[in-house]
């Protein structure tokens, strides 16, 4: 079990980085059970987008597009479909590190980030962002435009069983930190 001192140790992307490749190894051992076949093409995806990620290069992109393309209709939906698992994966994930932060903060085990407007300010005027008054902070904020954009985002419906489920893994992720 990893306790709360380890966050601020090991940083809390590495922190994240444990949870997921931990629950991305469970969830293809799931998969490859089911399916190999699939297991293997979305391997294969996830190594060539990791791999583009790092390089930024054409050639990589390149390489993982024509991949992708050789899929046909019904593998790219599948694995469109495993990818948004594994994307649930990930945010049930941050919310358990984001749980065990602010724990980890309430208890005094790590110092918490600026939170309030107040420290803030008081921060960047200590780094010389605004003169000791912070009235170059306030003239800034006098200046701001605030325009109001309304967009429509489809919610997100899941069945109560992937719900329980979600709950459940969110449990047993945490417990392991406890």
């Amino acid at each position: 079990a990893m306790e709360f001192m380890e966050i601020s140790r090991l940083g809390s992307k590495k922190f994240l980085r444990q949870d997921e490749s931990l629950l991305r190894s469970i969830f293809y051992q799931m998969l490859r059970s089911h399916n190999t076949n699939l297991a293997n093409k979305t391997e294969v995806v996830f190594a060539l987008s990791q791999a583009w990620c790092a390089s930024k290069t054409q050639e990589d992109f390149e390489e993982l597009e024509h991949y992708l393309c050789k899929l046909n209709p019904g593998e790219s939906l599948m694995v469109a479909s495993v990818f948004s698992n594994m994307l649930n994966l990930h945010n049930l994930s941050e919310d358990v590190l984001s749980s065990q932060t602010e724990l980890a903060e309430r208890i005094g085990e790590v110092s918490r980030e600026t939170r309030s407007t107040d420290e803030t300010f008081l921060r960047l005027i200590k780094e010389g962002k605004s003169d000791p008054n912070g009235d170059a902070i306030y003239k800034q904020l006098c200046e701001q435009k605030v325009e109001l954009v309304i967009t429509a985002h489809p919610t997100q419906a899941l069945r109560r069983s992937m719900l329980k489920k979600n709950a459940a893994i969110r449990k047993t992720l945490t417990a392991l930190h406890d």
